[in-house]
């Protein structure tokens, strides 16, 4: 497996043959249409594209123009999604069209098993077995979004009463998970990171991949985990560096 970061939360995951783009919304893309030939390692099978949200930081409709270059793409969209009528005609006339999925709901797609969690925002949160058993977790914008520094008591339990709720219906769920994908958010503030700490807390993955880091900077934005973060986190999970270029996640 190697992961690319692409921006904020969007990533390009190889699975095998296969490709595996979440949450696209921007960055650079390496043709994710790439039709396979023999004796090339670089030519994709299956393709999947994921959007966890409608959210502009999520999701662009310009996912769909790929399918001018390589229409047999499966698309997996959260159902709050309005995907242009044209691109869906497109999908469908291939053969795969394209798939909406609810909290709660559960699919298969190919060599994906595609399970949609709860979030505590707009949308869903994926959890993604491969056909060897890889066990992905994509939160979206699932989190303990809270402002420490601003908001009231009465706020602050509720979005953690709220987070708490979702986090224990994906542990009921998952059981071993090998990479999780997960909002680290500095315009939170002093407690941004508290979020991934409990979910690592309580899922364990062998690695931890932060995102959301960059929703207002430029895609070349580095996330590099302070040592406060670092010193609980680690108690749970590895965590990976993420930036810029080929080879992005640096375990």
């Amino acid at each position: 497996m190697k992961i690319y970061y692409l921006y904020n939360s969007g990533f390009t995951i190889e699975l095998g043959a296969d490709a595996l783009i979440v949450d696209y919304c921007g960055g650079k893309l390496d043709r994710p249409w790439r039709t396979p030939v023999p004796n090339d390692p670089a030519g994709y099978g299956d393709i999947y594209t994921l959007a966890s949200h409608a959210h502009g930081d999520h999701y662009s409709a310009k996912i769909f123009d790929w399918l001018s270059e390589r229409g047999d793409i499966r698309y997996i969209l959260s159902d709050d999604i309005k995907a242009p009528g044209p691109a869906l005609k497109k999908t469908a006339g291939s053969g795969r069209p394209a798939a909406f999925i609810g909290e709660g709901e559960r699919l298969r797609s190919g060599n994906l098993d595609i399970r949609a969690y709860g979030s505590t925002d707009q949308g869903v949160s994926f959890h993604i077995t491969a056909e060897d058993g890889t066990s992905l977790f994509h939160a979206g914008d699932l989190n303990y979004w809270h402002w420490r520094d601003e908001s009231t008591p009465d706020e602050i339990e509720e979005a953690l009463s709220l987070f708490t709720d979702k986090l224990s219906a994906i542990k009921k769920g998952i059981g071993k998970l090998d990479v999780a994908f997960f909002p680290v958010d500095p315009r939170l503030g002093s407690d941004y990171y508290r979020g991934a700490v409990m979910f690592c807390e309580a899922l364990k993955p062998a690695l931890l991949v932060p995102m959301h880091f960059a929703a207002a900077a430029l895609p070349a934005a580095v996330f590099s985990p302070p040592e406060p973060f670092l010193n609980e986190v680690t108690r749970y999970t590895r965590v990976a560096g993420v930036g810029p270029g080929p080879g992005v996640i640096k375990k």
